[in-house]
């Protein structure tokens, strides 16, 4: 796996079951150390910045985020931002904001232990609320916008490029026109990079990546839920 992204950069990272997507979040991530080569931030090894300093920049939502039996407010906010202007903002930015103002108790609702009184699409949008509250130099997105419908995620998108124009986002993602927003399109084939480029770029040359397509195509005909 090698790959050069810059600085506000949209990458797409698409292939099929169980070729190393979510293992390469996790990695970029700095949860998953590489067992061999090198992950390199500006050009440095990892192991030679401040841990913490670095981890402080990223926003990491996995596909199965974990919330606390607690507040909206404090969900989003846990560790990252008390500015309760800035935690609004970045539920307006996951498309939550109207969600929490039917809450009965607005920001301070409990969400119960795990979030197990919100939907599953609410937890998802509040945990990339989180990951942004930290106004994160890199985003990291696993499958976690297929929680938005297509309006919302078209604004989700144009949101989050006026407020941070700057954050390198990675996003894994099933849905089409989620990757052609991507500027570059890493395409995984069993732990391995099998294509860069973009969505027209791979569809006429890389065989992994038609194949992809088409069989997102069938499952987009078949309904949602299919995997």
């Amino acid at each position: 796996v090698s790959f050069v992204v810059k600085r506000g950069e949209r990458v797409a990272v698409v292939g099929p079951v169980g070729c190393g997507k979510t293992t390469l979040l996790r990695m970029l991530a700095g949860l998953l150390p590489p067992t061999e080569g090198r992950l390199l931030v500006n050009g440095e090894p990892w192991a030679s910045w401040n841990t913490r300093a670095l981890l402080d920049r990223i926003g990491y939502v996995p596909q199965e985020s974990t919330l606390f039996s607690d507040s909206v407010r404090a969900n989003v906010g846990f560790g990252r931002s008390d500015d309760e202007a800035w935690i609004e903002r970045c539920l307006a930015i996951s498309q939550m904001e109207d969600d929490v103002d039917r809450m009965p108790e607005g920001l301070d609702t409990d969400i119960g232990r795990k979030g197990t009184l919100v939907s599953g699409g609410q937890k998802q949008r509040i945990a990339i609320a989180r990951a942004l509250a930290g106004k994160p130099d890199l985003l990291l997105l696993d499958d976690c916008t297929a929680s938005l419908d297509a309006r919302n995620e078209d604004r989700f998108w144009a949101e989050l490029g006026r407020e941070t124009p700057d954050t390198t986002v990675f996003i894994v993602s099933h849905r089409l026109a989620t990757i052609r927003r991507a500027d570059q399109i890493v395409v995984l084939d069993e732990g391995r990079v099998v294509g860069l480029g973009t969505h027209d770029e791979l569809a006429g040359t890389n065989e992994t990546y038609r194949e992809f397509l088409q069989t997102e195509a069938r499952r987009a005909h078949l309904g949602p839920g299919v995997r």
